[in-house]
């Protein structure tokens, strides 16, 4: 599968063929993950997936009366 990944060692993004990764987790069952190894430091990495947005466009999603989120704008409610 050829995809992006990062490198948190070097904090480098690249594009390579990865390989796939299959385990079996106590809790969540099969699980797998591609891993690729490093262009520049030869270790090691995982997919990347850009963050996440967060805040006005969460709030938005679920409406503005969903109490969801408390002071420290945490959702306690599951992902989109």
């Amino acid at each position: 599968m050829k995809g992006n990944f990062k490198c948190d060692f070097c904090n480098v993004i690249f594009e390579a063929e990865g390989i796939k990764e299959e385990w079996i987790d106590p809790i969540y069952g099969p699980c797998f993950k591609y891993v690729a190894t490093c262009l520049k430091c030869k270790k090691e990495v995982t997919e990347y997936r850009p963050p996440k947005e967060q805040g006005a466009a969460h709030h938005e999603s679920h409406g503005s009366a969903c109490g969801c989120c408390s002071k420290a704008n945490s959702c306690n409610m599951a992902e989109d």
